[in-house]
């Protein structure tokens, strides 16, 4: 620990500013650097937080501080987190500490709903550089939205979809907002033909979302950052409102985030000599180290300019970890040590020094996920609860062979990620009446509700409503109201789009006198919403449509807890919320169940426990960043988050073999099987901090272990079949008389033999066979009372890409054993490819191309043919762009179209 003069050399901070009064309450249990940053005085601070290192609790503390100890007005606090769990537990702290008057009186939340409250009031002074205005009541448009309203444009622009795929330009449009830049001062920039047309888009979605009064995710904050710009009045109030102002998780910000907090930071110009940050504070909160997100144009180098940017700005580092044993801190400085771009620090453990990390390399990734869950079983057999535990993987694809295994053993998981309850058909009805009632400008959710329940309205009577609200100028709930007057609309149907005109702005009214939960008890009964899936569920015997009913009834449950937390409690806030919750906001901490998500999920999260699967070089690190410096370091940012996630335990896990969708010789997209590398990362790690695998030097293959070496159980492709292979044990699970459950095989790749493991809850258990030898892999799923072990013959892929079979035997009931990790031999080969393979290979196809011919692709916009290389199936061309330089393409994969 850095104390006295040491800590003023390291900060640059002097006696008097890192002064404070040891017996205020607010300093309690806080290390000297932690307390130096809550009493910090006026200016810029910058403070480094390692992973684990209690800067919630600084940040909490800080806020108080500043009310308690330093007199300030609460109303002045500005605090910005990036999800709303945090934004909402550092609300709970500061009410503990000041209490819920004086706490409810600070502004808190993430970027995206601080500006989406403030907008409420400002934006109706504001004209868009485009010249569009818009309505304090706006709607948030979510991607689903944001997406349907972007296929309309391309569409109208007639423009092909191929070429210039919706989604594509939806992500294209979203990073030009974060980086800021409006359509109108993009379109001054576009120079080439992709570009121009990319401008011509933004300027047509823009203005769609005027007409219907909406704004989409990544709006809020540009918008709101171009209101401070062009609207001097907005600015200077809240520049003098929000005086102390507090950014976590400040490595993640990108160019548009932080343009806006500057304004609202920086000090007027000095006067009469005094200093301009008096009575001013900025304090940032973060971590160059976990800087994961620049597919969403986080920028980490905004922290490192910082102290450039804001002079004179502090410099504290809060170095010492609370969540992780010292082993695990000392993967995870060993591995980030080797990132260039940092600010340097070294995590020190408050802890134990712990186990050491426990590293398996399995057969494959169906072996993989046995020994995971096989641990899982042993942790809680040892007192660990499910929810304990997560399982952490670089891509969504990894989990498809985890959620397999863990359903065959009846283990309960939750996926953060997955489909989201807002995001289910029935929510998003019931939300797209709610968005119509509070905005009824807002056209997609008019679209999407017009017809739910039907009212016998087709396509060609919704055109020519919409399109007479569009020539008209107003809504289509006014347009529904005068469909009497719009041309070849019959009288029966002109009635009933009127009537649904009314019931809308019935609801309107009601909006503004009753809460929330009412309103939506009115709707559903009104339009009888329930009583239609309730209909559903009896005519076809369909339970999703009774799941369905469940969500809705669950959704005025959201409402009626709304009411009760939120300080508004109004149809407006209650939209702004929904439509700004995340994955990890729908986390529920109090079911025992297994978590899965990525690791950019995983973020800001703690677990007693973390597997970390995959680690595979092409997979973690991911392929994108093998050929880019800057890409893998942020990979490495990526591996340092995901082990300072674990407090007690880490597993460390990677496949010899994988199978991954990829994409065939004749451009059809398929399963296949490829033998793997070990991730950079495990060589990185300081020889002796783990368990059961032992990397090799750079450059140089597996190497073959002793045979007394402890850890060595299985073979792999080229090993005698007497060594055995995959993930095997002689377990056996719970009471009674079990046959063999086995999964892994032989040493040799299609064949060998095989030890087996029993599972059984009790009573007599059968064995489910997964696999023999050939191209099948046949499956039996049987019900029974009884648990059903299964057995995975086979030393895992043969050689045509099948699982493979090979001999069996039981084994004695024992207590369950540690699994073993496996070896490969180093003279090995892969199994050569056989007559049978190469017949059913399919045969290659794609556009024959010549030197000259003109070409247009997706990315890189229209070229020339200048070089073809190789002959036949195996032809690839040299092509110069007029934009993206010369490109070596492979046909078979690269989207070129012929344009001459």
């Amino acid at each position: 620990m850095v104390l006295g003069s040491e800590l003023e050399m390291q900060t640059g901070s002097t006696p008097e500013q890192s002064e404070y009064r040891s017996d205020s309450e607010l300093l309690k249990n806080l290390n000297p650097q932690q307390a130096e940053a809550v009493t910090a005085g006026w200016g810029p601070c910058l403070v480094i937080a390692g992973a684990g290192s209690g800067k919630t609790t600084v940040l909490t503390r800080r806020i108080a501080y500043l009310i308690s100890e330093m007199n300030q007005e609460a109303e002045t606090i500005l605090a910005v987190t990036f999800t709303n769990k945090a934004a909402q537990e550092m609300k709970n702290r500061i009410e503990k500490i000041v209490g819920w008057q004086t706490a409810r009186k600070t502004v808190i939340g993430t970027f995206h709903s601080i500006c989406a409250r403030l907008l409420r009031y400002d934006i109706e002074e504001y004209t868009t550089p485009e010249g569009h205005k818009l309505k304090s009541n706006f709607v948030i448009y979510d991607e689903t939205d944001s997406l349907s309203l972007m296929k309309g444009v391309i569409s109208r622009l007639n423009l092909d979809e191929k070429v210039f795929v919706p989604r594509e330009m939806r992500y294209a449009i979203s990073a030009l907002k974060n980086d800021g830049f409006t359509a109108q001062l993009y379109a001054q920039e576009a120079k080439s033909y992709r570009e121009s047309r990319l401008s011509e888009i933004f300027l047509a979605y823009q203005a769609d979302l005027a007409r219907n009064n909406a704004m989409d995710f990544d709006d809020l904050i540009l918008t709101f950052t171009q209101v401070l710009k062009t609207c001097p009045g907005v600015r200077n109030r809240h520049h003098y409102r929000f005086r102390h102002i507090l950014v976590d998780e400040f490595q993640d910000t990108n160019r548009a985030q932080f343009d806006l907090i500057r304004m609202l930071a920086e000090p007027a110009e000095e006067v009469l000599g005094q200093d301009p940050w008096t009575e001013r504070t900025l304090m940032v909160v973060g971590d160059v180290d976990q800087s994961i997100y620049s597919w969403r144009k986080a920028d980490y180098k905004i922290m490192l300019s910082f102290q450039n940017d804001f002079k004179p700005a502090r410099l504290i580092k809060l170095e010492e970890n609370y969540r992780s044993t010292a082993t695990i801190l000392d993967v995870a400085n060993s591995i980030i040590s080797n990132n260039s771009e940092r600010i340097d620090k070294v995590l020190r453990c408050n802890r134990d020094k712990g186990g050491k990390v426990q590293c398996f390399e399995a057969q494959d990734e169906i072996d993989e996920a046995y020994y995971i869950v096989e641990e899982l079983k042993r942790l809680t057999a040892r007192g660990r609860t499910l929810k304990d535990c997560v399982l952490l993987y670089r891509t969504n694809a990894q989990s498809r062979a985890l959620e397999e295994v863990l359903v065959r053993n009846h283990i309960q998981y939750t996926i953060v990620g997955g489909t989201r309850f807002y995001e289910r058909q029935e929510i998003k009805d019931v939300l797209g009446y709610l968005k119509l009632i509070y905005n009824p400008a807002d056209g997609q959710s008019f679209n999407r509700v017009i017809n739910v329940p039907r009212r016998g309205l087709g396509k060609t009577t919704l055109d020519r409503v919409n399109q007479y609200a569009i020539e008209s100028g107003i809504s289509p709930i006014q347009a529904c109201l005068e469909a009497e007057t719009i041309r070849d609309i019959a009288g029966k149907t002109g009635k009933s789009l009127k009537e649904f005109g009314e019931m809308v702005n019935r609801w309107h009214m009601l909006s503004k006198s009753i809460p929330v939960s009412q309103l939506l008890d009115t709707l559903l009964k009104e339009t009888k919403y329930i009583d239609k899936l309730q209909e559903d569920a009896n005519s076809s015997k369909d339970e999703l449509a009774l799941g369905r009913i469940e969500n809705v009834r669950e959704l005025i449950a959201v409402a009626q807890e709304f009411e009760k937390s939120a300080d508004e409690p109004d149809l407006d806030s209650f939209l702004t919320r929904i439509s700004l919750v995340s994955d990890l906001d729908a986390v529920r901490e109090g079911e025992d169940s297994v978590t899965l998500m990525t690791l950019h999920a995983a973020k800001g999260l703690e677990f007693p426990v973390v597997f970390l699967s995959g680690l595979e070089e092409g997979l973690f690190p991911h392929m994108r960043s093998l050929d880019s410096e800057t890409a893998m370091e942020e990979e490495r940012r990526l591996m340092y988050v995901g082990v300072t996630r674990a407090e007690d335990s880490l597993y460390l896990t990677l496949a010899r073999k994988r199978m991954i969708l990829g994409r065939g010789p004749a451009g059809g997209s398929g399963f296949t099987s490829n033998y793997t590398v070990p991730s950079r990362f495990l060589r990185e790690i300081t020889p002796g901090l783990l368990a059961g695998y032992y990397p090799p030097p750079a450059g140089e293959r597996r190497q073959e272990i002793e045979q007394d070496d402890p850890f060595v159980q299985g073979g792999g492709w080229g090993q005698a079949p007497s060594r055995g292979g995959g993930y095997q044990n002689n377990n056996n699970y719970g009471g009674g008389n079990s046959r063999p459950n086995n999964y892994g095989g032989g040493g040799n790749y299609g064949g060998g033999n095989s030890r087996p493991t029993n599972y059984g809850s009790g009573g007599n258990s059968r064995p489910t066979n997964y696999g023999s030898s050939g191209n099948s892999r046949p499956t039996n799923y049987t019900s029974s009372g009884n648990s059903r072990p299964t057995n995975y013959g086979g030393g895992g892929y043969g050689s045509n890409n099948s699982y493979g079979g090979g001999a069996q035997r039981s084994g004695s009931s024992q207590p369950p054993a540690k699994p073993r990790a496996m070896r490969m031999d180093p003279n090995a080969q892969p199994p050569a490819k056989t007559q049978h393979s190469k017949e059913n290979s399919a045969p290659v196809s794609f556009e024959r191309l010549a030197v000259g011919d003109k070409v247009q692709h997706a990315k890189f916009g229209i070229g020339t043919v200048v070089q073809v290389i190789g002959d036949q199936d195996k032809e690839l061309y040299n092509v110069e762009f007029d934009e993206a330089g010369r490109r070596l393409l492979d046909p078979r994969f690269a989207k070129l179209i012929k344009t001459t």
